[in-house]
Protein backbone atom coordinates (compact mmCIF):
# COMPACT_ATOMS: atom_id res chain seq x y z
CA UNK A 1 0.00 0.00 0.00
CA UNK A 2 1.61 3.31 -1.01
CA UNK A 3 1.39 5.96 1.49
CA UNK A 4 0.02 9.21 0.54
CA UNK A 5 1.66 12.54 1.81
CA UNK A 6 1.16 15.30 -0.90
CA UNK A 7 -2.30 15.26 -1.93
CA UNK A 8 -1.88 17.67 -4.97
CA UNK A 9 1.17 15.69 -6.36
CA UNK A 10 -1.02 12.35 -5.76
CA UNK A 11 -3.76 13.85 -7.53
CA UNK A 12 -1.45 14.79 -10.72
CA UNK A 13 0.33 11.45 -11.19
CA UNK A 14 -2.50 9.02 -10.05
CA UNK A 15 -5.65 10.54 -11.09
CA UNK A 16 -5.05 12.70 -13.53
CA UNK A 17 -2.33 11.93 -15.77
CA UNK A 18 -2.74 8.29 -16.73
CA UNK A 19 -6.08 8.80 -18.42
CA UNK A 20 -5.55 12.95 -19.22
CA UNK A 21 -6.34 12.15 -22.83
CA UNK A 22 -9.69 10.41 -22.17
CA UNK A 23 -10.56 14.39 -21.15
CA UNK A 24 -9.26 15.89 -23.93
CA UNK A 25 -5.51 16.96 -22.41
CA UNK A 26 -3.39 15.65 -25.40
CA UNK A 27 -0.05 17.61 -23.51
CA UNK A 28 1.31 16.17 -20.63
CA UNK A 29 -0.10 18.18 -17.48
CA UNK A 30 2.37 19.55 -15.08
CA UNK A 31 -0.09 20.74 -12.44
CA UNK A 32 -3.93 19.87 -11.88
CA UNK A 33 -6.38 21.54 -14.23
CA UNK A 34 -8.43 21.50 -11.36
CA UNK A 35 -8.80 22.06 -7.73
CA UNK A 36 -8.49 19.02 -5.43
CA UNK A 37 -12.42 19.53 -4.59
CA UNK A 38 -13.39 19.45 -8.37
CA UNK A 39 -11.49 16.10 -9.15
CA UNK A 40 -13.33 14.34 -5.82
CA UNK A 41 -16.76 15.90 -7.47
CA UNK A 42 -15.91 14.65 -10.94
CA UNK A 43 -14.87 11.20 -9.53
CA UNK A 44 -18.27 11.54 -7.88
CA UNK A 45 -20.16 11.19 -11.37
CA UNK A 46 -19.93 7.71 -12.92
CA UNK A 47 -18.81 8.30 -16.33
CA UNK A 48 -15.70 6.21 -18.11
CA UNK A 49 -12.97 8.21 -16.95
CA UNK A 50 -14.08 7.95 -12.84
CA UNK A 51 -14.57 4.21 -13.62
CA UNK A 52 -11.17 4.15 -14.96
CA UNK A 53 -9.30 6.56 -12.30
CA UNK A 54 -11.64 4.42 -9.01
CA UNK A 55 -10.37 0.93 -10.54
CA UNK A 56 -6.31 1.91 -10.96
CA UNK A 57 -6.47 3.34 -7.38
CA UNK A 58 -8.38 0.33 -6.19
CA UNK A 59 -5.86 -2.09 -7.69
CA UNK A 60 -3.13 0.22 -6.72
CA UNK A 61 -4.08 0.62 -3.07
CA UNK A 62 -2.98 4.16 -1.17
CA UNK A 63 -3.18 4.85 2.52
CA UNK A 64 -3.36 8.76 3.74
CA UNK A 65 -2.56 9.99 7.48
CA UNK A 66 -5.58 9.49 9.89
CA UNK A 67 -5.74 13.21 10.07
CA UNK A 68 -6.48 14.27 6.78
CA UNK A 69 -10.12 14.51 6.24
CA UNK A 70 -9.99 16.16 2.60
CA UNK A 71 -13.44 15.19 0.14
CA UNK A 72 -10.68 13.95 -2.42
CA UNK A 73 -9.35 11.38 0.57
CA UNK A 74 -12.69 10.58 1.90
CA UNK A 75 -13.51 9.24 -1.82
CA UNK A 76 -10.49 7.13 -2.63
CA UNK A 77 -10.73 5.82 0.86
CA UNK A 78 -14.31 4.69 0.12
CA UNK A 79 -13.33 3.15 -3.02
CA UNK A 80 -10.69 1.02 -1.27
CA UNK A 81 -13.49 -0.05 1.57
CA UNK A 82 -15.71 -1.06 -1.23
CA UNK A 83 -12.83 -2.31 -3.03
CA UNK A 84 -13.90 -6.35 -2.09
CA UNK A 85 -17.37 -6.36 -3.26
CA UNK A 86 -18.95 -6.75 -6.56
CA UNK A 87 -21.87 -5.35 -7.59
CA UNK A 88 -24.86 -7.33 -9.45
CA UNK A 89 -27.13 -5.14 -10.53
CA UNK A 90 -28.06 -2.28 -7.40
CA UNK A 91 -26.85 -4.50 -4.72
CA UNK A 92 -23.09 -5.34 -3.41
CA UNK A 93 -22.30 -9.35 -3.34
CA UNK A 94 -19.03 -10.34 -1.00
CA UNK A 95 -16.57 -12.12 -2.85
CA UNK A 96 -15.29 -15.17 -1.86
CA UNK A 97 -12.55 -14.80 0.44
CA UNK A 98 -14.60 -11.94 2.43
CA UNK A 99 -17.34 -14.84 2.61
CA UNK A 100 -14.93 -17.04 4.07
CA UNK A 101 -13.83 -14.71 6.87
CA UNK A 102 -17.44 -13.79 7.66
CA UNK A 103 -18.36 -17.66 8.73
CA UNK A 104 -15.06 -18.37 10.55
CA UNK A 105 -16.19 -14.98 12.58
CA UNK A 106 -19.46 -16.12 12.97
CA UNK A 107 -18.48 -19.52 13.95
CA UNK A 108 -16.33 -18.44 16.33
CA UNK A 109 -18.84 -16.01 17.82
CA UNK A 110 -21.36 -18.73 18.01
CA UNK A 111 -19.17 -21.69 19.86
CA UNK A 112 -18.09 -18.62 22.27
CA UNK A 113 -21.39 -17.65 22.79
CA UNK A 114 -22.52 -21.89 23.43
CA UNK A 115 -19.22 -22.46 25.43
CA UNK A 116 -20.20 -18.89 27.95
CA UNK A 117 -23.77 -20.36 28.38
CA UNK A 118 -22.06 -23.27 29.55
CA UNK A 119 -22.91 -26.17 27.65
CA UNK A 120 -20.95 -29.26 26.80
CA UNK A 121 -19.25 -30.29 23.34
CA UNK A 122 -22.08 -32.29 22.94
CA UNK A 123 -24.75 -30.13 23.98
CA UNK A 124 -23.32 -27.72 21.66
CA UNK A 125 -22.90 -30.27 18.20
CA UNK A 126 -26.37 -31.36 19.38
CA UNK A 127 -28.00 -27.25 19.27
CA UNK A 128 -25.66 -26.70 15.84
CA UNK A 129 -27.10 -30.07 14.36
CA UNK A 130 -23.74 -31.12 13.97
CA UNK A 131 -21.51 -34.52 15.19
CA UNK A 132 -19.90 -34.17 18.51
CA UNK A 133 -16.54 -35.26 16.75
CA UNK A 134 -17.03 -32.34 14.18
CA UNK A 135 -17.21 -29.87 16.57
CA UNK A 136 -14.38 -31.30 18.60
CA UNK A 137 -12.19 -31.69 15.36
CA UNK A 138 -13.28 -27.61 14.74
CA UNK A 139 -12.53 -27.26 18.53
CA UNK A 140 -9.12 -28.77 18.65
CA UNK A 141 -7.66 -27.78 14.79
CA UNK A 142 -8.56 -23.70 15.79
CA UNK A 143 -7.72 -24.22 19.33
CA UNK A 144 -10.98 -23.06 20.74
CA UNK A 145 -10.87 -23.34 24.36
CA UNK A 146 -13.70 -25.44 26.35
CA UNK A 147 -13.53 -26.96 29.93
CA UNK A 148 -17.22 -27.64 29.93
CA UNK A 149 -17.49 -31.57 30.67
CA UNK A 150 -20.04 -33.61 31.94
CA UNK A 151 -18.34 -36.81 31.23
CA UNK A 152 -20.16 -39.78 32.95
CA UNK A 153 -23.24 -38.02 33.73
CA UNK A 154 -26.50 -38.97 32.01
CA UNK A 155 -28.57 -35.63 30.65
Amino acid sequence: MKRVTDLKDFALQHIWRPYQTMLGHEERLESLPESLEQTAGRLRHETDWSRCVLSRLRGIGFSFPSYIRHPLVVLVRQNQTDAGQIEVGVCKVETWGEMTTRHAIERAEALTALREAGLTQAQAANKLGVTLGHLNSYIIRHRIPWTESKQGRRA
